[in-house]
């Protein structure tokens, strides 16, 4: 999303508006709305890829560890 968005003139679009609160009714931007804009991991790309590469690893791992212990044959 951040690929798509970021930088483009979609992404500076306010589409959210929340009528039940009363506000002003300013919308929020779509990296607004799924919060990507502020906090440690979600706003940037290379953290996000490091993330996913941490998960390949894990749950190859997992799956390697499952086909060398687990054994499902009849004696």
């Amino acid at each position: 999303m951040l690929n798509a968005y970021e930088d483009s003139v979609q992404g500076q679009i306010p589409i959210f508006f929340n009528d039940d609160q009363g506000n002003n009714n300013t919308g929020r931007t779509i990296l607004e709305f799924y919060g990507m804009v502020d906090g440690p991991v979600m706003n940037n790309v290379g953290e996000c890829l490091a993330c996913l590469t941490g998960l390949l690893v894990f749950f190859a791992l997992i799956g390697i560890l499952a086909l060398v212990f687990l054994r499902h044959n009849k004696r």
